[in-house]
């Protein structure tokens, strides 16, 4: 059975972290946040409780949530609108993990307060006391008049007389937060500080526990399972060593839901070195064609240091050489370009032309001929060759066509792939040619399609469709991009600015697609309409000695997935049918 203790701090805690979700606003950290000591181990600071309660209860209604799901947000309403309250004040929650790392945390919360006379007297205390005694709900909770319009709360009596309640500590946290944590705390309505030199020890043990159980898992992948435990391994002792700070910043906007997170390094740490540069990745998504589309991605890969990174990273991954028979497919183009970006275009026809059909990436460099030499001559190496089960047979016919006015390579890679004897006649899995077909249609046992070199850059796609090559080298050239997407221009405001990589996934694409096959195969009698949406959007910047990233979700992605609700219902229904046999 829970403590009283322990019910009064989830329920201080619970209070705090329902109201994690608002967009940037002001433009300055949470106000509350002057009074809270710089050396803090977690804070959750909210900039506006009732603004914020407003827009989760706007963001619930343009979702269509109803009943029970809708009355979280009217119910934190009733809670800061309480007598004494000051509704649309700054409150912030201060965490402090046992020592031991074992029981309870201890919580104090920042209250914001109109009246704290009213506010003690109402919750049955003595306003007068220099420390009271609240009912919350059932629960004693201890309070303290911090002066300025705030009341401090805790259930540990010592600890609520022990604070230090002085401000001006603005400053402070300014200083921890560096750059990247900064640009997260001086607009979310939530921001979460942990400071990671203090929680390490509770960090550490986490990680461990994690190891243990990706070390069995890693152990079925063989080598490269190993490989990649290591590679996270040293990226989880990096943080633990050079991070200074982690912040996550908890959004709604008008377009949907977002979410934050940033790393700030120590100055002059190895890993504050390697993130120095801003990106210009949304250049080069720009250079893709304006198509309907399920997924499209961009990444700079121009900064000198993350290079570096990426050259360590693949070290440490154990990966294979530069044997050009190991390599048939991209690796020319990430060692020598600048950035790549990419697009997987809608396909109508997926069934018989393949997932990839309207697939092309772009690459950004000064030598795109050169970029296509290699390519040929990776593919003429290729050719006749068997490397882990998989035979390899290819073609290139240089300047084969001339589309859009430029001189185009056609290109083909058919791939045999050989079972395992152990697979025996019972099958080992999918059957890797279906595979193949699905990826790049029926003509083929492999991609085939067209590289050609355009201003600034190189084309590169996944079929032999003059069509869609067009649009990508007219795109590449500066025409009109992916960036005019009518449902990507609603989320592009939102990300944030000198992006190092940025992705987006379109679930209405998906939808379209996925929706008639799942009928047809009868798994489901019935799917939403996916209507036009704007995508699930990524975007990362790399820059200021840290990390930062910001998640966004939109509302209708949000609506569509809680209408998918009984779908998913449906097929668990007809699996669990066909387990049990009933």
């Amino acid at each position: 059975m829970r403590t009283k203790t322990t019910q009064t701090r989830a329920l201080m805690l619970s209070a705090a972290s329902g109201l994690a979700m608002a967009w940037p606003a002001l433009g300055a950290p949470p106000a509350s946040l002057d009074l809270v000591p710089g050396d803090t181990p977690l804070v959750i600071s909210v900039r506006d409780v009732g603004a914020l309660i407003d827009k989760l209860d706007a963001a619930a209604g343009a979702i269509g949530l109803e009943g029970q799901a809708r009355m979280a947000p009217q119910m934190m309403n009733m809670m800061v609108s309480m007598p004494g309250i000051d509704r649309n004040g700054s409150m912030t929650v201060l965490v402090y993990p046992p020592e031991n790392g074992q029981g309870d945390p201890d919580v104090l919360v920042v209250a914001p307060v109109s009246d704290y006379n009213e506010f003690a007297s109402v919750m049955g205390g003595d306003a007068s006391a220099a420390i009271t005694t609240l009912n919350m709900q059932g629960n004693e909770v201890r309070a303290r008049n911090l002066n300025g319009g705030y009341a401090l709360l805790g259930d540990n009596a010592d600890l609520v007389g022990a604070y230090n309640a002085e401000n001006g500590r603005l400053a402070a946290h300014a200083q921890r937060l560096g750059t990247n944590g900064a640009r997260i705390a001086d607009g979310a309505d939530i921001t979460i500080i942990a400071d990671i030199p203090i929680l390490s020890p509770m960090l550490r043990e986490g990680m461990d526990a994690g190891r243990e159980q990706a070390a069995g898992q890693a152990e079925m992948l063989g080598g490269a399972g190993n490989n990649l435990l290591s590679l996270s391994e040293r990226a989880q002792e990096a943080v633990l060593r050079d991070a200074r700070v982690g912040v996550m910043g908890l959004s709604v906007t008008d377009v949907g839901l977002a979410l934050d997170f940033g790393l700030q390094f120590k100055d002059g740490s190895e890993s504050a070195t390697y993130f120095t540069q801003q990106g210009t990745s949304e250049q080069l998504i720009s250079r893709l064609p304006a198509v309907d589309y399920y997924a499209a991605w961009a990444i700079d890969t121009s900064a000198p240091k993350l290079r570096e990174l990426g050259e360590s990273v693949k070290a440490a991954a154990g990966e294979q050489g530069a044997d050009a028979k190991q390599n048939v497919g991209m690796a020319h183009l990430i060692d020598r370009s600048t950035g790549l970006s990419g697009v997987v275009g809608a396909n109508p026809g997926l069934m018989m032309t393949g997932i990839m059909a309207n697939t092309v990436i772009y690459a950004r460099t000064d030598d795109a001929g050169g970029l296509i030499d290699e390519f040929k001559q990776t593919l003429t190496a290729a050719d006749g060759s068997t490397v882990g089960g998989v035979s390899y047979n290819t073609e290139f016919d240089q300047g084969a066509k001339t589309i859009a006015g430029v001189p185009v390579s056609a290109y083909a890679i058919n791939m045999d792939v050989q079972l395992p004897d152990s697979a025996g006649a019972g099958g080992f899995g999918p059957d890797p040619q279906m595979i193949t077909q699905a990826m790049f249609g029926a003509a083929g046992k492999g991609p085939r399609g067209f590289v050609a070199a355009a201003d600034g850059g190189m084309v590169h796609t996944f079929s032999r469709s003059e069509a869609f090559m067009t649009k990508a080298i007219e795109s590449a050239k500066g025409g009109t991009g992916l960036t005019s997407n009518a449902m990507l221009e609603r989320v592009l405001p939102l990300m944030p600015e000198g992006r190092t990589f940025e992705g987006y996934l379109a679930l209405d694409q998906v939808g379209k697609t996925v929706g008639p096959f799942l009928l047809m195969m009868g798994v489901a009698d019935q799917v939403p309409s996916f209507d036009p949406m704007p995508p699930v959007a990524l975007g990362v910047t790399t820059d200021s000695g840290g990390v930062r990233s910001r998640l966004i979700v939109p509302n209708e992605v949000i609506k569509t997935i809680y209408t998918l609700a009984p779908l998913a219902q449906q097929m668990g229904g007809m699996g669990m049918g066909g387990v049990t046999g009933e």
